[in-house]
């Protein structure tokens, strides 16, 4: 049977790539199947044939920013990723002060997001979800700034994106909201990164069960962040620690998070 050339989500239409690098895409396919990758900015292909495990991946160079491109991939079938642009891509993580959206209610809310039609921001949304192993795919698609889609997003990585563009004379952002209201740290890093350390252990022990969130080590690791890990980026936004109000131990938590 012929498997259909396929990619995670976040390799989509409207995606930002992270610009003047190697950046990493795979996919899966027919094991031995031969891949070939043509980027627009370029023309440069690339050919590479997926493992025994139906894997394949590529590392393709980007140029400096601009866009739209495309990219082309041809397997046993033919996948299109239109409207690509080239810029810095940032993941924006935390609880609920990283989730607050103009829709929250935010200062001048309504008047920023009437001016937020900005085709050279994007944003993807990571769905809420937990898993008790790392998983390697995700829902969702990139969507270009608009009233509508502003309006939803995070205000802080929006409002980041805006200084950032500023700053950087308007090259493309990408921003990855991937957030929880009311999650601890210990969620967002891999569970043996914890399990590893006593200290940060018996930190994690102390941590409430509540019902409307996870609390247990590396729940969203697994299902907002793993999926994604290979995935170039500039750098990450945290905002984050009022679940772990009283530890005594949030530095070396962070820190543990970091560099995990």
């Amino acid at each position: 049977m012929m498997a259909n050339v396929t990619l995670p989500n976040f390799f989509g239409d409207n995606m930002v790539l992270q610009r003047s690098s190697k950046v990493k895409m795979w996919g899966w396919a027919n094991p031995n199947e031969e891949i070939k990758l043509v980027s627009s900015w370029d023309n440069q292909e690339y050919k590479t044939v997926a493992d025994n495990e139906a894997k394949w991946e590529f590392y393709i160079k980007t140029p400096e920013a601009g866009g739209p491109f495309a990219i082309v991939i041809n397997g046993f079938n033919e996948v299109v990723l239109k409207n690509i642009l080239i810029g810095e891509v940032w993941l924006c993580t935390g609880q609920s002060n990283m989730e607050m959206s103009v829709d929250w209610g935010i200062d001048d809310g309504e008047k920023e997001a009437k001016n937020a039609a900005n085709s050279n921001i994007r944003f993807y949304t990571v769905p809420k979800l937990t898993a008790v192993t790392p998983q390697h795919t995700l829902y969702g698609n990139w969507v270009e700034s608009t009233p509508e889609t502003m309006r939803n997003f995070s205000a802080i990585g929006y409002f980041f994106a805006k200084h950032l563009q500023d700053d950087l004379k308007n090259v493309p952002i990408g921003l990855i909201s991937s957030n929880w209201g009311g999650t601890p740290a210990e969620i967002w890093m891999p569970e043996e990164v914890v399990q590893n350390n006593p200290v940060l252990l018996e930190s994690a022990k102390k941590l409430n069960n509540q019902e409307y969130d996870p609390h247990l080590p590396g729940r969203a690791y697994n299902a907002m962040i793993h999926p994604f890990a290979g995935f170039k980026i500039a750098g990450t936004l945290w905002y984050q620690g009022e679940s772990n109000v009283g530890s005594l131990v949030y530095d070396k938590t962070v820190s543990a998070l970091i560099a995990s």
